[in-house]
């Protein structure tokens, strides 16, 4: 692999990996036994291959939705490696993206995409087997100003549908409601707002904790959400 950024599993618990860097997506077993590899096939398309694809989302139909970062778009594929669809172009309207990195799944109807260059969270009603998409909520984040390769930041939905994301360079954890409400807002690195610790990976749990990806602290931090 060259530079793996992205991981999530199936209702097998295949392994699926976004190899960044080698412009792919791979499948493993829960064993660890590589399964496939495939680089992106959209037939309209046939020239194009992922550019650095960065996140995958899989929901319980077996839809994988993938943020083709430098292609500023999301595509679409089975578990088995098939084509389905893609969506989204460069730009800044709704349903437009610039660097998609994150993306998270809520109830295999909602998807979440940090949109990171236009500096805002898109959330796509997702219920229909293919696209088009409409855009159910966007919500701007103080945060991702920068542009460098570091500043890849990850989006999340906490057990009740909020949603949690990752401000690399400015070291925190960002907590909102669907509707763009700030909840709370946290230091990555569980110490002061002055130790910087790049959080960039960021997933729930079904009881509730939040796993965060430290990355300059070289640790896995582990968060319990106050109760309401």
């Amino acid at each position: 692999m060259n530079q793996p950024w992205g991981i999530a599993l199936d209702n097998e618990n295949h392994v699926f990996i976004a190899d960044t860097w080698n412009h792919r997506i791979i499948k493993f077993s829960a064993e660890g036994e590589y399964l496939l590899s495939f680089h992106a096939s959209d037939p309209a398309q046939p020239e194009r291959t992922f550019y650095g694809p960065r996140s995958i989302a899989i929901d319980s139909k077996g839809r994988m939705f993938i943020s083709d970062t430098g292609n500023k778009q999301i595509i679409m594929y089975s578990t088995d490696g098939k084509y389905i669809a893609s969506f989204g172009t460069v730009g800044m309207r709704e349903g437009e993206f610039d660097e998609p990195v994150g993306v998270a799944l809520w109830n295999d109807s909602l998807l979440a995409v940090a949109d990171t260059w236009n500096q805002r969270v898109q959330l796509f009603d997702v219920s229909a087997d293919k696209p088009p998409y409409s855009v159910k909520g966007t919500f701007s984040v103080p945060g991702w100003y920068s542009q460098s390769l570091d500043n890849k930041p990850y989006v999340t939905f906490d057990k009740d549908g909020n949603i949690l994301i990752t401000d690399p360079e400015g070291s925190l954890i960002w907590h909102f409601a669907q509707d763009g409400t700030l909840i709370q807002s946290w230091n990555g690195g569980g110490g002061g707002i002055d130790n910087p610790s790049m959080p960039v990976g960021i997933t729930s749990d079904s009881e509730g904790a939040v796993w965060v990806v430290n990355t300059r602290q070289n640790r896995i931090n582990k968060f319990i959400l106050p109760e309401k």
